[in-house]
């Protein structure tokens, strides 16, 4: 019992270390002129935090592969911490699962991956390609499907919406 505590307790302060502060639309445009063209002043917004390590980091993957960029998110530094962090979770025995876990850790190795290469790093849709690669081969590692893997990438990158319209 109090190897399980310990190891929520590791857990959870490895998760602690890997919170970053956001940078918020309010401040750059504070930055640029200092008020909203009426001669007011802009109020700036207290500045977002997140824990780049915490939850399943999947709806943040679909995020990032939409077009959004959340910096630090897919670092060196929330893939140690997610790895250690996902560790000790495990092993304390709490009911929570490693699949979704190993998904953000892919897409960590696949974004490191492609940030050596210019022909990735110059290029948006391509490091999002490679993220999504990532994707697929966590979920082939956290469940043993490799083609699983595959439909899970095609979900998530697929960016045609098809709507009917009803004339």
């Amino acid at each position: 019992l109090l190897q399980r505590l310990l190891s929520g307790v590791v857990s959870s302060g490895v998760t602690m270390l890997s919170r970053q502060t956001l940078p918020t639309a309010t401040d750059s445009i504070l930055e640029r002129d200092g008020n909203d063209g009426n001669g007011k002043n802009v109020v700036s917004q207290q500045p977002k935090s997140m824990y780049m390590a915490s939850g399943a980091g999947v709806p943040e993957i679909k995020t990032i592969l939409s077009g959004f960029v959340i910096p630090g998110f897919l670092g060196a530094k929330t893939l140690v911490l997610k790895v250690v962090g996902s560790v000790f979770a495990v092993a304390s025995g709490l009911p929570l699962g490693k699949e979704a876990p190993l998904i953000h850790i892919g897409c960590c190795v696949a974004n490191l991956v492609g940030q050596v290469f210019p022909k990735y790093r110059l290029n948006g849709k391509q490091i999002r390609e490679l993220i999504t690669a990532g994707s697929a081969a966590g979920i082939s590692a956290a469940f043993g499907a490799p083609i699983g893997g595959i439909l899970f990438a095609f979900e998530v990158s697929s960016q045609v919406h098809h709507s009917r319209s009803y004339v």
